[in-house]
């Protein structure tokens, strides 16, 4: 996840320039006509600022206290600027163009001299011209949009046109195919929205955020600003076109490129009235990702994640016994009810655990029964008892989290006990937490990845923290309340369950409802929630098929 947004910085420049110093590190070349750049004394501090924010937000400086002349010479270095490490009349043009808000590399401690990884590392602003792929991307080839909301600036059909005219530059280089479904899960979901719209960073309306993006990892959404003036290959306003093919790109896997001229450079390109096709610096992250163009093979369906969350390493070795029952399949039962005591999840939707292994399935565990769920509700023949079939793992369950090399850890009481990804238990299991999960107490709640920096979280009790393998941070724990206050109606009292699912996105259940977080910087629940568990997960009576399709399919 990260959060892409196109800002647009307005302003002009004249005149010859004259040096002044600001703060320590800041120099503003004056004068200049806009307010960015002010031209008397008693605005060069807030001119400063500006800079330092801009440098801040795009990833050239750590903390705003940074080396701000470093961050401005590396800044300068990646779009190709003469390096001057002072905010002269280039350098102020290029920071008011319209680009997408996505940092250009990561920001880092001054200490270290070279952020962009430069080939010569004794020159901070050597250069790296050539594409950058952020680490996760789909692992099918078909892959599946849908917009669910349009914009009043144009015709639907245009839209539609726009953006599929925009997956095709993408789809010509590489063996992706982009399906438009109007209904059922998709990878990607297209959006028109105003202000506030349920994913933590709001619009500002017309004229500087266009629109943002997330990366395959966090869901490969892709969300536009309504309020800004959407055109269809037209030179006036916004052209739709071209933002749409930079936005599919970050949902395909790749970052800002340093070279200029590709389609993934940082800066807003317009209409030019020609089709817009890759540059070969594009076309090389693409194929790293994807391979070349092909109409053979079908990838199993899953999105693979470039690495794994801190969790002890090596794994064990594999226990002969542990794991599910592969012999016995879904049975011709009814899908739900309350037969030889079996729970009615419809009835009772509280859980105790939910995870998806890492073969792409998902279970839900409530007492000493499971679900094996689908994309709409959950397999007939189910639920199962967990002593049936996952050999070794006790009912009642506190925990499930699910690791990037697939392995799922479960949780109850004082122990855990580790599974492969398909649900075969490792040899020498269960293990007591205190002495294989550093600083982890016993009787925990909840246990997920959260989307935004794909690290474990655990909660218990009225406080959540994140796991490292080197202890508790000094930072942690924090109060659950936080997520809740503002945004969701109520606080629940304690948190059952939590997932990632595999739309990338993360979960919190508490009781008979769920909550959707964010994923991005903060760690917050979604504006709308809570729903209701049994009705969106469980595909339970209450809203009708076509509304639950129509509102949100993916849930989610």
């Amino acid at each position: 996840m990260r959060l892409l947004l196109w800002s647009v910085m307005l302003g002009s420049i004249r005149s010859a320039p004259v040096i002044h110093r600001l703060d320590p590190a800041v120099k503003i070349i004056a004068p200049f006509t806009n307010q960015l750049f002010p031209t008397n004394s008693a605005a060069n501090a807030s001119a400063a600022e500006y800079a330092q924010r801009y440098l801040t937000e795009f990833g050239y400086l750590a903390r705003a206290n940074g080396d701000t002349t470093m961050a401005l010479r590396n800044f300068q270095a990646f779009v190709d600027l003469p390096v001057t490490g002072v905010v002269d009349e280039a350098t102020a043009a290029k920071m008011q163009q319209p680009r997408c808000g996505n940092r250009d590399i990561e920001a880092i401690e001054e200490e270290v001299r070279n952020p962009l990884d430069a080939e010569d590392a004794s020159d901070p602003v050597a250069r790296r011209k050539r594409y950058a792929i952020e680490g996760s991307y789909w692992g099918v080839k078909d892959i599946t949009y849908r917009i669910t909301k349009y914009t009043s600036e144009m015709q639907a059909r245009d839209v539609q046109s726009i953006i599929g005219k925009a997956f095709k530059v993408w789809e010509e280089q590489s063996p992706l195919r982009f399906v438009q479904k109007d209904e059922g899960p998709v990878n990607i979901e297209i959006l028109f929205a105003s202000r506030a719209h349920g994913d933590g960073e709001p619009f500002d309306g017309r004229g500087q955020i266009l629109a943002h993006a997330f990366f395959p990892r966090y869901g490969g959404d892709v969300h536009f600003d309504e309020d800004e003036p959407w055109r269809a290959l037209q030179s006036k306003g916004i052209d739709l076109y071209s933002v749409a093919a930079h936005e599919i790109g970050h949902s395909l896997g790749l970052k800002h490129s340093q070279n200029h001229e590709a389609l993934m450079a940082p800066f807003y390109q317009g209409y030019t009235g020609d089709a817009i096709h890759l540059h070969s610096d594009d076309i090389k992250g693409l194929q790293h990702l994807y391979g070349e163009p092909t109409t053979t093979g079908k990838d199993e369906e899953k999105l693979v994640k470039p690495d794994k969350v801190g969790f002890p390493s090596p794994k064990p070795t594999y226990d002969d016994i542990g794991g599910i029952n592969k012999r016995t399949g879904p049975l011709e039962n009814e899908i739900n009810g309350e037969d030889d005591g079996k729970p009615d999840i419809c009835k009772d939707a509280a859980i105790d655990a939910m995870t998806s292994l890492g073969n792409g399935t998902t279970y839900a565990f409530k007492g000493d029964y499971y679900w094996k769920l689908n994309q709409v509700s959950f397999d007939k023949g189910y639920p199962r008892k967990i002593v049936d079939d996952w050999g070794g793992l006790p009912g009642q369950l506190d925990a499930a989290v699910t690791d990037y090399d697939g392995d799922t850890y479960f949780f109850k009481g004082e122990l855990y006990w580790l599974f492969d990804r398909d649900g075969k238990m490792y040899k020498g299991y269960p293990r007591e937490i205190s002495v294989g999960l550093v600083d982890t107490p016993s009787n925990i709640d909840a246990a997920m990845i959260w989307s935004y920096d794909d690290k474990p979280y655990f909660f218990k009790d009225k406080q959540f923290w994140q796991y490292s393998r080197w202890g508790m941070p000094n930072s942690w724990p924090r109060q659950i309340d936080d997520m809740f206050r503002g945004v969701a109606e109520g606080i629940p009292s304690r948190i059952n369950a939590a997932l990632k699912w595999t739309n990338g996105k993360s979960y919190l259940f508490a009781g008979q409802h769920y909550y959707r977080l964010t994923g991005w910087r903060v760690m917050k629940v979604v504006a709308g929630y809570p729903r209701k568990t049994a009705e969106w997960w469980f595909g339970c009576p209450g809203k009708s098929r076509r509304k639950r399709l129509a509102i949100d399919y993916a849930r989610k």
